[in-house]
């Protein structure tokens, strides 16, 4: 408080506070997977899914869905992980308004502040692989702890790097 008797608010400014502003997860694929096939890895109904559409929280309604890409997954994964909170469905309509739509945010990495409202985690950056240590098995190794810890960017790093690796041998 101050002397006004008006409450200051403390701690970190937004800048300061180490998190970021919500990314939407926009890589493509070429070949979706089945709605139906989506749906049930997702564990959601095909029922709750429309009924998610029609309260304007997915921006493609699933029963008319051929395929599903990433960021459609993304976005059924963000919404599922919300409807599952057990809050009010006004409340989370009215949390989902402060997001941009469509909401192809990773639910891993998104989380509501009472501080700051919507927020992602920063990416972490792998500390470099020695060149010493770098054989298949440990690159292997890499990989697979980087998709555990949903690492995406890192993991999107080294593809462009393999693929440039490899379009430099064949030219």
């Amino acid at each position: 408080m101050n002397d006004g008797g008006e409450i200051v608010p403390s701690g970190p400014s937004f800048d300061e506070s180490g998190w970021q502003l919500p990314v939407r997860c926009s890589q493509h694929t070429l070949f979706g997977d089945d709605a139906e096939r989506s749906l049930a890895a997702a564990r959601v109904t095909a029922d709750e899914a429309n009924q998610w559409f029609e309260w304007g929280w997915l921006s493609s309604m699933p029963a008319f869905i051929d395929a599903v890409d990433e960021p459609m997954w993304a976005e059924l994964l963000f919404v599922r992980d919300l409807a599952a909170s057990k809050a009010p469905r006004e409340a989370i309509s009215a949390l989902l308004k402060q997001l941009p739509r469509p909401y192809h945010y990773d639910s891993c990495r998104v989380a509501y502040s009472f501080r700051y409202g919507w927020v992602e985690l920063p990416v972490r950056h792998a500390a470099p692989i020695a060149a010493k240590d770098l054989s298949v098995r440990a690159v292997r190794r890499w990989v697979e702890t980087a998709a555990r810890q949903g690492r995406r960017e890192d993991l999107q790093d080294l593809l462009d790097a393999v693929f440039s690796a490899i379009n430099a041998v064949d030219s």
